[in-house]
């Protein structure tokens, strides 16, 4: 096996390898809400068939809209609005704060790329670097503005054409 190839499967195994321990890192030190925590599955289990019994439940009743399973009743329960509603605002927090990691995480990494000399190592970590940042910003994408997806694309392609410039530009010493 050649040198160039060892360096392109040490520097492609490094970046996966980083992308892994940084998701499984905030895995283990931030757990994600569950489901069931704002939702117990028992406590929906069974049929509701008024507005008031629906209300109660902390559902959100649907009117004139009959349920496939009984049309005798013109409206049915969403039984889990309000705790999927506490849930999804949770989860939005969660997912910021995952993206905020994983944005600092992928940058820290991506500025020590830029200085290490050895290139396979410093191609590893500026390819985890990077997918860090798209696993981050994955989760949080859909709760951003379109003028926030605009602003951390340029600034990713930003930082990514100046250490493109800084690394690939150096004039060889003679």
């Amino acid at each position: 096996m050649t040198s160039k190839v060892k360096e392109v499967i040490l520097g492609l195994s490094i970046t996966i390898i980083l992308v892994f321990f940084v998701i499984f890192g905030i895995r283990a030190f931030y757990k994600s809400p569950s489901h069931e925590d704002f939702c117990p599955i028992d406590k929906y289990e069974r049929q509701i068939l008024s507005e008031e019994e629906c209300i109660q439940l902390g559902g959100r009743w649907q009117a004139n809209i009959p349920k496939p399973v009984d049309n005798d009743i013109k409206g049915w329960c969403d039984a889990q609005y309000t705790c999927n509603k506490q849930f999804n605002d949770i989860r939005e927090i969660y997912n910021k704060n995952v993206f905020i990691i994983a944005g600092i995480v992928g940058i820290i990494t991506i500025i020590i790329a830029s200085i290490l000399r050895l290139t396979s190592v410093s191609a590893g970590l500026l390819g985890g670097g990077v997918l860090t940042i798209v696993f981050g910003t994955i989760g949080y994408w859909s709760n951003l503005a379109d003028f926030g997806r605009f602003a951390i694309l340029g600034i990713a392609l930003g930082i990514l054409i100046w250490i493109g410039y800084k690394s690939f530009n150096k004039k060889p010493k003679k």
